[in-house]
């Protein structure tokens, strides 16, 4: 299904991890079938940004339940618990951040994006919301 998104630098794998807290939490769960074609439009645009940027990029977070994901302190409503995001670990995020901005502004997504000290956040909820902590 990847590979006839044009999904090249992702595999499902990756963007199955249920994050590295979940090792001892053992709070997340896999995403529920119904949500899997929501990663569709985000891993697209994440491997498009991987291609731009030209550096590793890992996927630190996907797919969040609701348990894990309220134990973790995310937001409320995060998009994690749809199954359209990712954060997104680099050596440059920075860069990446700038890249997938101008990705947004060429009409590529609209979502979410947060820049972080050691990633970035990208989502494709559909509407346009920006971030930094």
């Amino acid at each position: 299904m990847l590979n006839v998104a044009g999904v090249n630098h992702f595999t499902a794998e990756e963007l199955f991890f249920r994050g590295s807290s979940d090792a001892t939490l053992r709070l997340n769960t896999p995403p529920p079938q119904e949500l899997w074609k929501n990663m569709i439009p985000t891993a697209v645009v994440a491997d498009e940004a991987r291609e731009k940027l030209g550096h590793p990029i890992r996927v630190l977070s996907a797919y969040r339940s609701p348990a894990y994901n309220r134990r973790i302190g995310g937001a409320k409503s995060s998009q994690h618990m749809r199954f359209c995001a990712l954060d997104l670990g680099t050596e440059k995020p920075a860069l990446l951040y700038k890249i997938l901005l101008e990705m947004r502004r060429d009409g590529k997504f609209r979502g979410g994006l947060g820049l972080y000290r050691t990633f970035v956040h990208l989502d494709t909820r559909g509407v346009n919301a920006n971030w930094a902590a």
